[in-house]
């Protein structure tokens, strides 16, 4: 009973069932929240109420692990899903395309994650630019790494599906390293993304079949450049959970400065300062984000949205753009350059998150009066 308007949570690690489940969805056009089995049950229970979700589907093995029959009133196991239809009903396509394609929870300074409305229209941009930037085509064997919690799974989806590719998913008990790229070279993968920090603590490998990498989610270390850049396409790529996954990519050679590059097609880059002009070339300013691929906000949170979320002073009449809190800069061939954050938003291998969270959860407990939270190391070494 499912469709237009309708949120359904999914709650089953990477699989084929997963891949299948989001689709069905799709094509009846209800949104999906992806949630994660593993995740604390008072996360998932914040994130089921907060997003209204009466509908959800589950994976085998996870049936009692939800912890939210109060909330969520049907749960389907994945298992006994209807077959999908064939081909899409005539005309659903254009209907859909500014309707939410799915709601993803990241990290919020209160203490509470916020959920991310992305749409239809967004994702769409997103599958022209990367076919172009990837170079992915039928026969290509693409891979599906992340969690799909992780908005670096809708980068996935639609490298895969955009061009007619095979989807080479890897088993949820790989997390990286040796093991990841042992799966690389024995599935013949050919196009992959992966967090830096899931590459750093694997040894080097040939993958001859693997002619395009990207990395993301966090900072692109020279390192990983040296080693995994020659022989093949090196992009880094970056984009807040916001702006439908990814905003900017760049293609990096070893021995040359590391960029997030430029925007994707339809993407619109600002460089601004504090009184919202254009910041000169050279200059630091904050990065804000237009295009198609902008959020329609944050779920239930109009106050936030409207700091975030705000009218663009240069464009089209009613254009909306996003800050996002990152410094860059311009450099003379027009790539940007990332410097920093304005606020205490980190990444730690690949995951977003706000170190006020943090110490609002420790000052939670009773015995606690002040906290400060800090990341420590780098990479995969890095911790909180």
């Amino acid at each position: 009973g499912c469709g237009v308007g309708t949120v359904v949570a999914v709650s089953i690690e990477r699989s084929v069932e997963s891949v299948t489940a989001v689709w069905a969805l799709a094509l009846v056009g209800a949104a999906f929240l992806p949630v994660d089995p593993r995740y604390p049950a008072d996360r998932r229970r914040h994130m089921l109420i907060d997003a209204g979700v009466h509908l959800g589907i589950r994976g085998v093995g996870h049936e009692s692990a939800t912890g939210a029959d109060d909330i969520v009133t049907c749960w389907v196991t994945v298992g006994e899903l209807d077959a999908i239809p064939e081909r899409l009903p005539r005309g659903l396509r254009a209907r859909r395309l500014d309707t939410t394609a799915y709601l993803i929870y990241t990290s919020g300074s209160t203490g509470m994650p916020k959920g991310v409305a992305v749409s239809h229209r967004g994702l769409a941009a997103l599958t022209e630019s990367l076919r172009e930037r990837y170079g992915v085509r039928p026969g290509s064997r693409t891979l599906h790494f992340s969690s799909p919690s992780f908005d670096a799974a809708m980068l996935e989806f639609v490298l895969a599906f955009g061009a007619g590719a095979t989807m080479v998913i890897a088993p949820p008990t790989i997390y990286g390293g040796d093991e990841l790229v042992d799966f690389l070279a024995e599935s013949e993968v050919s196009h992959a993304f992966v967090t830096p920090s899931a590459l750093a603590v694997a040894a080097y490998r040939e993958l001859p079949k693997l002619v395009a990498l990207g990395v993301g989610g966090e900072a692109a270390p020279e390192q990983l450049v040296r080693r995994w850049a020659p022989g093949r396409r090196y992009l880094n790529v970056y984009g807040p959970t916001e702006v439908t996954a990814v905003s900017t990519a760049a293609e990096i050679v070893a021995g040359q400065p590391i960029t997030i590059g430029r925007p994707l097609r339809d993407c619109v880059a600002l460089v601004l300062d504090r009184r919202l002009r254009p910041a000169p070339a050279h200059v630091p300013g904050e990065l804000y984000l237009c295009g198609p691929g902008v959020a329609q906000g944050y779920h239930g949170r109009a106050g936030l949205t409207s700091t975030r979320f705000i009218a663009a002073p240069h464009g089209d009449p009613g254009a909306v753009m996003y800050r996002t809190g990152d410094i860059v800069h311009r450099d003379e061939s027009g790539q940007l350059v990332y410097h920093g954050r304005t606020d205490n938003q980190v990444k730690v291998r690949g995951f977003r998150f706000e170190l006020d969270e943090i110490a609002s959860a420790v000052t939670d407990h009773e015995s606690v009066a002040y906290a400060t939270a800090v990341v420590h190391g780098s990479g995969g070494d890095a911790a909180v």
